[in-house]
């Protein structure tokens, strides 16, 4: 789950309730703090830095997540990334996300900002992880294979 206080500010004020965005953050702490979520980061890429929002959120616990949904929004891609999420967290990797803002032939940036499902980080191993829920056509699959691909040539210059 993506989130970023200041939208979750926002929906909170259009149902005429007021709340300041500190108390937004400081109960994500405290989710974060209770193991009910567990955060990735995001990483730039090309500038080697983190990049502070917004931050992706995991739930540790996918059943008490459907339960307090009552089970009704139930969408299989985001539950397999948050399993897999948990998975690279028990088995001890660090789990980061990688975006990278993607530039055209002469360089300059175009408003397309790509993202790397995970990039997964135990001691010196590194794993570049790009997940899809179902490949259906040979489309999904050229453009699965060029966003790795877009990734290995943005790695292997850095």
């Amino acid at each position: 789950m993506l989130l970023k206080s200041d939208k979750v500010v926002s929906c909170i004020s259009v149902k005429q309730k007021t709340i300041s965005n500190t108390t937004i953050k400081r109960y994500i702490d405290y989710f974060c703090d209770s193991f009910l979520i567990d955060s990735a980061v995001r990483y730039d890429i090309k500038g080697k830095k983190y990049i502070n929002t917004p931050v992706k959120y995991y739930f540790t616990d996918l059943g008490l997540c459907n339960a307090r949904l009552n089970f009704r929004q139930l969408e299989e891609m985001h539950a397999m990334e948050n399993i897999i999420f948990n998975e690279l967290k028990i088995r001890g990797f660090n789990v980061d996300v990688i975006t990278l803002n993607k530039t055209n032939e002469k360089g300059h940036g175009i408003r397309k900002q790509l993202e790397l499902d995970f990039v997964c980080n135990k001691g010196s191993r590194r794993y570049y992880i790009q997940l899809a829920y179902a490949i259906p056509d040979r489309a999904k699959m050229e453009r699965e294979r060029r966003l790795l691909h877009y990734y290995y040539t943005i790695l292997k210059r850095s």
